[in-house]
């Protein structure tokens, strides 16, 4: 079966070391940059000194499936990465819910982060977050997609928002991007505009817009339809085999329902219970439950007026 993100976004391959480099494919999706034209006031009035700390090597045995065997561990372990061809598979995939209630001051927030009031260390970094509010504008450029595989794409960025996005100052749904997730900063709502490109017209005039037309909310509500049908006959047909209840629709899909259960916004779980774990609450916590679990667990404990 067609790899998706492969096929959209390209693939280099590397093969083992020493036995040369693999053929590579070309994607068809170029992501540019985003642009804030807002510069006054546009940061924190002071640096937070916070530990973050980089991924290391080790971190493809967390979240991909390793092979036993002895190559695999000791002091130099030939560990599975992304750019391993043959079954490369997920072990697990670490991500960040939204934070609860924001502070009328941001400042105030995080002024125990204050690098006035926690000292340098080799594990610190100062970094200064920018304010909650701007607004960024860039342009994701692809070629030759279907629609099926365009709506992938635009179902990537509205996650379970309406055609359009929604709400812009409440959405359904967010993501998560950038430094400091577990800060609670990299919060932010995508608001796609759709453009397509009549080749045939656009060669026959030399206007700038020649053969460009936006398409609206119904004409991506057709594309993310598209999609959502390519999706859902491939998980009734795995459902059928492995005699599980076959999903009327795409976001039934378990692993689609936590992924929004993740990106959940508008009805994101209290600041409380959002919060990264210190060390000691790790080594005696080695399982986490699922976010199913968690949110009908917030749901029982609101309904019971426990907060």
């Amino acid at each position: 079966p067609p790899d998706v993100p492969r096929a959209l976004f390209g693939d280099v391959d590397l093969l083992p070391p020493g036995a040369g480099a693999g053929p590579a494919a070309r994607g068809r999706v170029s992501v540019g940059s985003a642009v804030c034209e807002e510069t006054d006031d546009a940061w924190l009035e002071h640096p937070l000194r916070v530990e973050l700390l980089s991924p290391q090597r080790s971190c493809f045995a967390n979240y991909l499936l390793q092979p036993v065997s002895e190559a695999t561990w000791g002091q130099a372990p030939e560990l599975v990465t992304w750019s391993h061809e043959g079954d490369v598979r997920l072990g697990g995939y670490k991500i960040y819910l939204h934070r609860h209630t924001p502070l009328p001051a941001s400042a105030q927030r995080y002024a125990h982060l204050h690098p006035d009031h926690v000292a340098e260390g080799p594990t610190t970094r100062d970094v200064v977050p920018m304010r909650a509010g701007l607004a960024f504008h860039g342009r994701i450029t692809f070629a030759n997609l279907t629609d099926a595989e365009l709506g992938a794409l635009l179902q990537a960025l509205h996650l379970g928002n309406p055609a359009g996005g929604g709400d812009r100052d409440d959405p359904l749904y967010a993501h998560k991007i950038g430094l400091g997730k577990a800060l609670g900063f990299g919060s932010v709502h995508i608001a796609p505009a759709l453009y397509l490109i009549d080749p045939a017209e656009r060669a026959a005039s030399l206007a700038p817009g020649a053969g460009v037309s936006c398409v609206g909310d119904e004409g991506m509500q057709k594309m993310l339809d598209a999609f959502g049908e390519a999706l859902l006959t491939w998980e009734r047909e795995q459902s059928m085999q492995a005699g599980e209840p076959v999903p009327g629709d795409w976001s039934e899909v378990r692993r689609v329902e936590a992924l929004l259960l993740a990106a959940q916004w508008r009805h994101r779980l209290p600041e409380s219970w959002t919060r990264v774990m210190d060390l000691d609450e790790f080594a005696v916590y080695p399982v986490l439950p699922d976010l199913q679990t968690r949110f009908a667990a917030h749901a029982r404990t609101a309904e019971a007026g426990a907060g």
